[in-house]
């Protein structure tokens, strides 16, 4: 797994358009600096925390090789895979960001609606969505780091799996 450093900073979290649950716009401070996977965990990487711990990896609707985010993941899941990942290291390196680091993070210190700007046309540039994926058929997880990244070099920010 690769990580990338994301320094601590303020920034405008939520959004006025169309987005009642995330009203009002307010500052956040991020007050650490902390560590953002530059991907999505994959199939295969939790494939291995499967296999290792619960015997035998079903993929479900993970169908799209090893490469391709994984998908269908409860919050419990994860936290399974985070411990695990904590035994492998031995200690507490991992863990899932907060809301607002994650926003902080896929904002990459923009102001913009989007991370590369207001066009949405470029969205398909940087994001799996519902018009070039889901739309034409393609309702699954695609393989990760295939759009370009944000500005901090983390892909995927913008969409392909939820």
């Amino acid at each position: 797994m690769k990580f990338r450093l994301i320094k601590a900073g303020k920034f405008k979290m939520g959004s006025e358009k169309g987005r009642d649950n995330e009203k009002p716009v307010h500052w956040v401070e991020i007050t650490k600096d902390f560590y953002m996977g530059v991907y999505q965990v994959t199939v295969g990487q939790y494939k291995k925390y499967v296999d290792e711990k619960e015997g035998n990896f079903e993929p479900g609707c993970n169908k799209q090789g090893d490469n391709a985010a994984v998908t269908g993941v409860s919050w419990d899941d994860a936290q399974g895979f985070i411990s695990w990942l904590n035994e492998k290291e031995g200690g507490e390196h991992y863990r899932l960001p907060t809301e607002a680091q994650w926003e902080y993070s896929a904002r990459a210190g923009t102001t913009t609606e989007y991370s590369f700007g207001d066009d949405k046309s470029l969205l398909g540039d940087y994001a799996w969505y519902d018009e070039n994926a889901y739309d034409v058929g393609e309702k699954y997880a695609h393989i990760v780091g295939q759009k370009k990244p944000n500005p901090w070099g983390l892909y995927d920010m913008h969409g392909n799996i939820w």
